[in-house]
């Protein structure tokens, strides 16, 4: 963990909870997309995003400063997001049988054109995986988490990120390779940033 944001948490401990929203801010956008890999409805993300940050906040003087705060509060967001299924009439399946992949790289000049096109596409396609898939593609291609941090926030083997990481581009029409739009799939920012901020820190 980088000694800032150790300073930081340590700060929140000692009384000084203001601090708290460098974290929310920090982390809003890997927890929306991590919990988009669980639950559909951006209402139903928001909510569990805001439990998420104030959990980890009551929490935070338990928190083993050797380790990852991403990785602690990921796994604090999706233990929150398998909750909210259970408990959800909402929940459903997720039909992904229909989805290909292509190991060409979009070489094709109408690949390219589809892909600058809408990012989307690629939300629409990304959102059709099974979540056992789904969370593990959107942490390693879209957060570009490392395989060691996602076995540890999934508490899953190195092993088994790496075959789900296969199953899910193998049921991807289109990949995003490079950096190529990567930073606006799944957008979290902006009032929607700030609001979660406000609640959060008005609930801690």
């Amino acid at each position: 963990m980088i000694l800032e944001e150790q300073v930081i948490i340590e700060r929140i401990i000692s009384g000084e909870k203001e601090f708290y929203e460098l974290l929310v801010r920090r982390y809003n956008q890997t927890l929306y997309r991590v919990i988009k890999g669980f639950i559909s409805d951006d209402s139903d993300i928001e909510e569990i995003m805001q439990i998420s940050y104030v959990k980890a906040f009551e929490k935070l003087s338990t928190f083993n400063m050797k380790s990852k705060f991403s990785t602690w509060l990921i796994r604090i967001a999706i233990n929150e997001s398998l909750q909210f299924n259970k408990k959800s009439v909402k929940y459903r399946s997720i039909n992904y049988s229909d989805i290909g992949y292509s190991d060409n790289s979009l070489k094709n000049p109408e690949q390219l054109l589809i892909m600058n096109e809408s990012t989307q596409i690629y939300e629409q396609a990304i959102s059709e995986l099974d979540p056992i898939y789904k969370s593990v593609f959107i942490l390693r291609e879209i957060d570009l988490m490392s395989i060691k941090d996602i076995s540890e926030s999934l508490e899953i083997s190195e092993s088994n990120v790496k075959v789900r990481l296969h199953r899910a581009k193998v049921q991807i029409k289109e990949i995003l390779y490079h950096n190529q739009n990567r930073e606006n799939i799944f957008e979290f920012g902006n009032h929607r940033c700030d609001n979660m901020v406000a609640n959060v820190m008005k609930s801690v």
